[in-house]
């Protein structure tokens, strides 16, 4: 019989596993649904939080990109997506003072541009240092705000 009893202690074994094995799954299963639960209460406070920007701020600008070339295989030009490639933000000080200053008002860039005896687009390019106001147009945008100007 002392097969028997190796086998049962086999069994024992093999049933003891199965219990440490079904425990773990349930653990895996109560840390999914926590996972799950998490990133619910994470999409949740992105649109609060999105909310009271918009609340705050105003609905943001789009994104402004620029279009980038590169070499495809055989040496032609190829276009990438510009959804991929964010132009950032400017760091301009001057671009920024008249950013700020604009929202600070409640002007739309529009709004500023004709003020100022511009574009809407040119405002957008010289708040964004896609380009440089000449000193002249830089006059008349300070002046349309009520600012002094930056050395």
């Amino acid at each position: 019989m002392p097969e028997l009893t190796d086998s049962a202690a086999h069994v024992e074994d093999l049933v003891d596993s199965v219990e440490l094995l079904v425990e773990a799954v349930r653990e895996a299963q109560r840390e999914k649904a926590t996972l799950k639960a998490q990133e619910k209460l994470v999409k949740e406070l992105a649109v609060e939080t999105r909310a009271l920007m918009v609340a705050i701020d105003g609905e943001p600008e789009p994104v402004k990109v620029k279009p980038v070339e590169s070499r495809g295989k055989r040496g032609t030009k190829a276009s990438v997506s510009s959804d991929l490639v964010p132009t950032p933000p400017s760091t301009e000080p001057q671009a920024l003072a008249i950013k700020v200053a604009r929202k600070a008002k409640g002007l739309s860039q529009w709004q500023l541009a004709e003020k100022a005896g511009t574009t809407g687009p040119h405002i957008s390019n010289v708040e964004n240092g896609r380009c440089k106001a000449s000193s002249a147009l830089l006059e008349r945008i300070y002046k349309a705000l009520g600012m002094e100007k930056l050395s």
